[in-house]
């Protein structure tokens, strides 16, 4: 059991840190026990816990706690032909494993499978499950010009905010909505413009860091509802010629 010392935190850190980061030296141990025995050795937790005498109390509940939060992301599962405790690393946890970024293999669960744009799906998703945040973000918004350059039947000197303001242009504009108010209509176009100038352009003229993947999530999940709303337009426009 020399292998628990060596992969997982000193109690002292393991008192203050959440289960969640705890986690993953915890899903190490595991998988070093099945591959040191050729895969064929199962852990039980109560087994585990027996050994951890190098733990305080407080440490020893944060590790059972990260034990079940392994089993309900499915990274651990119980052993079948064993009793309840037993369980074996799964596939999903080698993944998480291989990933080397417990955070960021979590992170590729923030975006929803299915509903996003096709386009984001296709060309934005993959960059953000990679843990390019930066670059998941800026390819969202590049989805979003393109799609309001098409719908709105524009070249492709048009771009970034001054294409939005043309297109969302109060009255005139091929996507603003003449049914809804002038104050609604502005409201629209500072939208997408502002969209524009601040998530889509910086990337364009310099490297911009999303540490964060939820903010980023957020920013792509945005581009997405863009993307909605200008097509909706469009729809509601043919519906109504």
């Amino acid at each position: 059991m020399f292998i628990l010392k060596e992969i997982l935190p000193s109690s002292e850190i393991a008192e203050r840190i959440e289960p969640e980061e705890l986690a993953f030296s915890l899903l190490q141990c595991l998988h070093s026990f099945e591959k040191n025995a050729g895969g064929a050795t199962y852990m039980e937790r109560a087994y585990l816990l027996s050994f951890v005498n190098f733990y305080s109390p407080q440490a020893l509940e944060n590790l059972s706690a990260a034990w079940v939060w392994l089993e309900v992301e499915g990274f651990i599962a119980p052993e079948h032909r064993k009793t309840r405790d037993w369980v074996f690393v799964t596939q999903r946890g080698v993944k998480a494993l291989a990933s080397k970024d417990l955070k960021k293999f979590m992170a590729a669960k923030l975006l929803p499978k299915k509903g996003l744009d096709p386009k984001i799906e296709e060309r934005v998703a993959p960059l953000f499950i990679r843990g390019d945040y930066d670059l998941a973000v800026f390819a969202a918004f590049r989805e979003v010009e393109i799609t309001v350059r098409e719908l709105g039947g524009f070249g492709t000197e048009d771009i970034g905010v001054h294409l939005m303001r043309k297109a969302f242009k109060p009255k005139s504009g091929p996507l603003t909505d003449t049914e809804q108010t002038e104050g609604e209509q502005q409201g629209l176009c500072d939208l997408y413009a502002g969209a524009m100038g601040v998530l889509k352009n910086p990337g364009s003229h310099r490297n911009v860091n999303f540490e964060d993947p939820i903010e980023a999530a957020e920013s792509i999940m945005f581009a997405a509802l863009l993307i909605r709303i200008a097509k909706r337009r469009k729809t509601n426009e043919g519906s109504q010629a």
